[in-house]
C-alpha cells in the first residue's frame, strides 16, 4: 500500500515564502562590495507660521504708495522721488525741509560741529600753504613804477639801472650774474600804468641789501625831472598782500602809526608796540584790541597819513 506523502498547497507556499526570505540579497550584495550609499535627501526644515516677509521691490512699490497726514511731509516724499531728475527740484526739497523748525535743529545740532572743525582744518591749512609759498618767494623783490618798453624792452637791464641806481658808493655793486630772473607780472593794463617787475636774486643776501637801500628811491622820486615813481616792495602773497592792504588802512586812519614788511610778515607799530601779522587771524585780533581804545566811528575815517614805501 502507497503512502501518500505528496505535499499540499498550503505546505508548498509555506516554503515558497520562507525560501524567498531566506534567500533575499542584502543591500550591500546588491551595491557590491566597497560601493558608497546612496546620499539621503536632508530633511527640509519646517514652514514657520507667521507674517511673510516682503522682497525689497515690494517694499519699494510700498513705499511709494505712502501717505502722511502731513501735506508738507507728502510734497516733500513726492519731490525726493524727482530728486536726482531735477536741480530745480532740489532746492524745492531743501526749502521745504528748512521749513521744519525741528528739522533746522535737528540738523544744526549734528552738522554744525563738523562744520566748524573741517572750517579750522582747512584755515590751518591755507596759512600753511600761504607761509610755504612765501617762503618761496624770500629770494624776490617787487619793483613798481617802471616805465614799459614794449614787446623788445630787457627787463633785466631796467631793473639793474633802479638796484645801482640806490646803492651806495660804500656798498658793492650788484652785478646781472647774481639775479637769476626778472619778468613782468601780469596781464597789460589798459590804463597805462607800468606792471610789476619781480626780481629774483641767487642770494637772500643781495636781496637784504637791495631792500634796505631802497630808502635812495626817495631823492629820485622827489626829483622833478623823474617822469614817474620808482617803488620796491616785498614779493607778497595774495592773503600777505590784503592783510598789508587792511593794515595801511587802520594807518590811514590813525589807528596806528606807521605799517611796513619785513621779510614777508607785516609789522604794524603801535604805542610804541610792534605787533606782527601774518594770518587774517592776526589781522582780526588786532582790530577787536583797536575797538577796545577807539570808538567805532573812528574807524570809518579815512584821514591820510605818510606811509612808508
Amino acid at each position: 500500500m502507497m503512502s501518500n506523502n505528496k505535499p499540499t498547497t498550503k505546505n508548498i507556499n509555506k516554503a515558497a515564502v520562507k525560501s524567498s526570505v531566506t534567500n533575499r540579497p542584502t543591500d550591500s550584495a546588491k551595491l557590491g562590495e566597497g560601493a558608497a550609499r546612496p546620499a539621503t535627501t536632508p530633511n527640509k526644515p519646517p514652514l514657520k507660521r507667521g507674517r511673510v516677509e516682503s522682497s525689497p521691490s515690494d517694499s519699494t512699490n510700498n513705499d511709494s504708495t505712502t501717505s502722511f497726514d502731513d501735506p508738507q511731509l507728502n510734497q516733500l516724499s513726492s519731490l525726493l522721488d524727482d530728486l536726482t531728475k531735477d536741480q530745480r527740484g532740489t532746492k524745492q526739497v531743501i526749502d521745504l525741509i528748512m521749513q521744519k523748525p525741528f528739522i533746522k535743529n535737528c540738523m544744526s545740532e549734528l552738522f554744525m560741529p563738523q562744520i566748524k572743525s573741517l572750517q579750522n582744518e582747512t584755515k590751518l591749512l591755507n596759512d600753511r600753504i600761504d607761509e610755504m609759498e612765501q617762503y618761496s618767494r624770500r629770494t624776490c623783490l617787487q619793483f613798481s613804477g617802471i616805465p614799459e618798453e614794449g614787446t623788445s624792452e630787457n627787463t633785466d637791464k631796467l631793473a639793474m639801472n633802479v638796484i645801482n641806481l640806490i646803492l651806495s658808493k660804500e656798498t658793492s655793486k650788484i652785478g646781472l650774474d647774481r639775479i637769476e630772473r626778472t619778468h613782468r607780472v601780469g596781464p597789460r593794463k589798459g590804463n597805462g600804468k607800468p606792471r610789476d617787475i619781480i626780481v629774483r636774486f641767487l642770494s637772500y643776501r643781495d636781496r637784504a641789501t637791495v631792500f634796505h637801500h631802497k630808502r635812495n628811491l626817495k631823492n629820485y622820486n622827489h626829483n622833478p625831472s623823474t617822469s614817474s615813481r620808482v617803488f620796491i616792495n616785498e614779493a607778497l602773497t595774495k592773503q600777505r598782500s590784503n592783510i598789508l592792504f587792511e593794515a595801511r588802512k587802520l594807518a590811514r586812519s590813525r589807528l596806528v602809526d606807521s605799517v611796513w614788511t619785513y621779510d614777508g610778515r607785516i609789522i604794524v607799530k603801535m604805542d610804541e608796540n610792534r605787533i606782527t601779522l601774518t594770518t587774517e587771524d592776526d589781522l582780526e585780533k588786532l582790530k577787536t584790541r583797536l575797538e577796545h581804545h577807539y570808538d567805532e566811528r573812528i574807524l570809518t575815517t579815512s584821514t591820510p597819513v605818510t606811509e612808508r614805501d
